[in-house]
């Protein structure tokens, strides 16, 4: 379970505890349905317009892309902008709203004291829909990246910025990482993110 506990000295337990779930979808195009491309890149930025969520006709699930990662760590930046933003007049959690993935070089676990991606791939982060989940108490926020490679995936971080220089991008603090079991893909598929944490007030 991932822990953000919010306490002064003697004066009750855990504020609250939360908990996290991320998975993941593969979509891969039907080549049958696209139209003639003259190059590489027009195919790219059409199927980055035409996401599988807007166009379903045109894509095609691959399960074996499917992945469920439940309770692993939440950041110990995120943790401490929560104290943070507690007491300051500017609303921050807002912001961690962009979806980066990478290949996890090493397979290296995730860590609270995490601060970035082992090994990103795809030189921007994507913004995800940010919305409520099956209660008001969680939180989620959903995105799919189109990939301009083939790679092994294994790696999500969500973000409060966009990120800078690169390719690929960089920077920004980092709210959660998880790794999981591969998923291959190739230039042309997308994956489709889906991040949750939910909260118990209380402790």
């Amino acid at each position: 379970m991932a822990k953000a506990a919010l306490q002064e000295g003697n004066m009750g337990g855990s504020l609250i505890n939360s908990h996290t779930e991320l998975s993941t979808r593969l979509f891969k195009v039907r080549e049958d349905k696209l139209p003639v491309f003259f190059s590489e890149m027009e195919r790219l930025d059409f199927l980055r317009s035409h996401p599988h969520n807007e166009c379903p006709k045109l894509w095609k699930e691959d399960k074996s892309g499917r992945r469920v990662v439940r309770d692993k760590k939440v950041t110990d930046v995120f943790v401490n902008e929560i104290v943070d933003t507690l007491i300051s007049s500017v609303a921050a959690f807002s912001l961690y709203k962009y979806h980066h993935s990478g290949i996890n070089t090493g397979d290296v676990v995730e860590n609270q004291t995490d601060t970035a991606l082992t090994t990103p791939k795809e030189d921007a982060r994507v913004v995800g829909t940010q919305l409520e989940g099956a209660s008001t108490f969680i939180y989620k926020s959903v995105a799919t990246i189109t990939y301009t490679g083939s790679w092994g995936i294994k790696e999500h971080g969500l973000f409060n910025t966009a990120g800078a220089g690169g390719p690929p991008v960089v920077g920004g603090s980092l709210m959660d990482r998880t790794v999981f079991a591969v998923i291959n893909v190739v230039t042309g598929n997308q994956i489709e993110f889906t991040f949750t944490i939910s909260f118990t007030a209380g402790g």
